[in-house]
């Protein structure tokens, strides 16, 4: 039977969502509301990048790296909206919490987990107008990763 290839798509996303986590003097998060991007995210970069470390005796002759553990990271690009025509979610989200719970869901997978904001950037230009934001993977008593 003829077939083509089912290449993943942007239409494939079927959640990208950012939990705001409000931060108790214990260190509690607690969830906010939920914030979905459907219909004005533009893109999703999901990166892992093992910290390594060289371990080797004083003498050896050869180095011996060794991965310490997995730093997740989320770069995340959303469209701004015209005055007017709804709330700019990204920026109002960045400018209410520091701390979020992260949900983006392609096919099947999903990647969630807890995470910090950190730099981010507004791009204003002749065609499509953006904000960049980068999240970067907290240790909140759970993993992330995929599920």
């Amino acid at each position: 039977m003829p077939g083509i290839p089912a290449f993943l798509r942007g239409r494939d996303v079927t959640a990208f969502t950012l939990t705001p986590q409000a931060v108790a003097a214990d260190g509690t998060l607690t969830a906010s509301t939920a914030v979905s991007f459907a219909g004005v995210w533009d893109s999703c970069q999901v990166s892992t990048n093992p910290v390594i470390e060289e371990i080797f005796a004083a003498d050896a002759v050869r180095v011996h790296r060794h991965i310490l553990h997995d730093d997740w990271g989320f770069d995340c690009v959303a469209l701004i909206l015209r005055a007017g025509t709804g709330v700019n979610k990204l920026s109002t989200s960045l400018a209410t919490a520091d701390y979020f719970l992260l949900t983006l869901t392609r096919g099947t997978q999903t990647w969630t987990g807890y995470v910090i904001r950190g730099p981010h950037r507004e791009e204003i230009g002749h065609g499509k107008s953006t904000i960049h934001a980068s999240f970067l993977a907290i240790d909140a008593g759970s993993n992330i990763g995929i599920a």
